[in-house]
C-alpha cells in the first residue's frame, strides 16, 4: 500500500509519510486503536499533503527506492517485533518503527495526533501477555 501512496505523490523515494498512509490504509483498526482523537484517513492524507511537494502521478509498477529513514523504520519494526517475541512483524511494529525514527514526517504526523512510542508499545505489551 506504501507503493500506491508513492505512485499518488509521484515521489522519488518511498519515505516514511508514504509508509504512514499505507500503513493506515492496510490496517484500518490503528487509526480507532492509537490515535486518541480517532481522526480519518482523510485528516491524515491532508496534513501530509500540506508539508509534501505532490507531482504527477507515476505508474505503481515504477521502482522506487527506500529513503534512508524507511529503512530504519523497517528495521526498527522488526526489532520490535522481535523484542516483543512476535514471530510477524505486523503493522503495530511498523508503527513503532515510525516513531523510533523521530525526525522523519511520519513520526511528526503520529506525535502531533498524539500517538507516542511508550503508549503503543504498552499496548502492545499487554496483547503479548494475553
Amino acid at each position: 500500500m506504501a507503493r500506491y501512496e508513492v505512485s499518488q505523490f509521484g515521489a522519488a523515494a518511498l519515505e516514511t509519510e508514504h509508509l504512514l498512509l499505507g500503513l493506515l490504509r492496510e490496517e484500518k483498526s490503528i487509526l480507532s486503536r492509537f490515535f486518541p482523537a480517532h481522526p480519518s484517513m482523510d485528516v491524515i492524507r491532508k496534513q501530509i499533503e500540506a508539508r509534501t511537494v505532490i507531482r504527477e502521478r507515476t505508474p505503481t509498477s515504477l521502482e522506487v527506492p527506500l529513503s534512508a529513514e524507511s529503512k530504519n523504520v523497517l528495521w526498527y519494526g522488526a526489532e520490535e517485533a522481535d523484542s516483543l517475541s512476535h514471530r510477524d512483524i505486523r503493522p503495530e511494529h511498523l508503527l513503532l518503527g515510525l516513531l523510533r525514527e523521530k525526525g522523519s514526517l511520519g513520526a511528526k504526523i503520529l506525535r502531533e495526533n498524539g500517538v507516542e512510542y511508550a503508549e503503543v508499545r504498552k499496548e502492545l505489551g499487554k496483547d503479548a501477555a494475553e
